[in-house]
């Protein structure tokens, strides 16, 4: 009889622990920022509700929101070598609270406005608060066009293979800026491109996981004295 009841006690720790550990694994980011452009024109120069030119570079294709046949037909910002000076990109202006000491996840498609995936161009990131970088300065990216994971290019293709993504730490937290720049280009003078940029936070480890954790150590312990 008390094996038996043992038994059940192991059976429901166990089932407990379980649902505690799917529970948190369960637990999913959530997007606190996300820009895709789509509410604001296509117009050149981009007139945009959660962003600014920064001031590098003037005349077309200088800043642009641009609707492009790439990419799922999104509409996205660009800018060309042709047109506008190295370091010309653009700054958030949006509201982006962080809490701080929180771990969050930044990612943006950084991209070449164009079908060909050998076509490249190249551009930094960097995510500041009040003038000071969360990650050691800007950190450079590469960006390639709509064929570069090796598929068809057309309006279908998504930036699944583009995206560029980088965690940080909130620090003593704050109002994000998010800032994104041109560099250069490959002798093709592709244009760079910005799409869907997000920050999200990330889910720490929860009262559910140390019960978790707590419950596996108390079935082990039972097993044993079964």
């Amino acid at each position: 009889m008390i094996v038996n009841l043992k038994r059940y006690v192991v059976l429901f720790l166990t089932t407990l622990a379980m649902a505690s550990s799917v529970a948190v694994g369960t637990a999913s980011a959530a997007t606190i920022f996300f820009e895709d452009f789509e509410s604001d024109p296509a117009a050149d120069p981009a007139v945009m509700a959660n962003w600014v030119h920064n001031g590098n570079g003037s005349g077309s294709n200088a800043s642009r929101l641009f609707d492009t046949g790439n990419y799922g037909g999104t509409r996205l910002w660009i800018a060309s070598s042709a047109n506008a000076a190295a370091g010309t990109g653009i700054d958030s202006t949006a509201t982006i609270e962080l809490d701080p000491s929180t771990t969050y996840e930044f990612s943006a498609a950084l991209v070449t406005e164009t079908f060909s995936g050998n076509r490249t161009a190249t551009g930094t990131y960097d995510l500041l608060i009040e003038g000071a970088s969360l990650i050691g300065g800007p950190q450079s990216f590469v960006a390639r066009g709509d064929d570069a994971d090796g598929a068809t290019p057309n309006d279908s293709n998504s930036y699944e293979d583009q995206l560029t993504t980088q965690y940080f730490d909130s620090g003593v937290g704050g109002n994000l800026t998010i800032s994104i720049a041109f560099s250069g280009t490959d002798s093709s003078s592709a244009f760079v491109g910005i799409d869907n940029v997000s920050i999200s936070t990330i889910p720490e480890p929860s009262a559910l996981l140390l019960l978790g954790a707590a419950l596996t150590g108390v079935v082990v312990v039972v097993r044993r004295r079964v």
